[in-house]
């Protein structure tokens, strides 16, 4: 999916199956974290993951309330 050259790219389909193969290997928790910047300071990412955390919990809080 992230070959230059379209051609070289799979289609929708193949890159949903991918997708599900690939979520289906990670952990519940894992799927709830955020995407990180490769050049990402360590003060970011500490605030970054600490809201994404927060906001992980109260979603799990308002799942359980229905």
């Amino acid at each position: 999916m992230t070959q230059n050259e379209p051609e070289a790219r799979p289609d929708a389909v193949a890159a949903e199956k991918m997708w599900r193969e690939i979520s289906a290997r990670l952990y519940k928790l894992q799927r709830g974290w955020r995407l990180r910047g490769r050049k990402e300071l360590w003060a970011e990412k500490v605030v970054f993951d600490s809201f994404s955390a927060v906001k992980q919990i109260f979603g799990w809080m308002t799942d359980l309330q229905g």
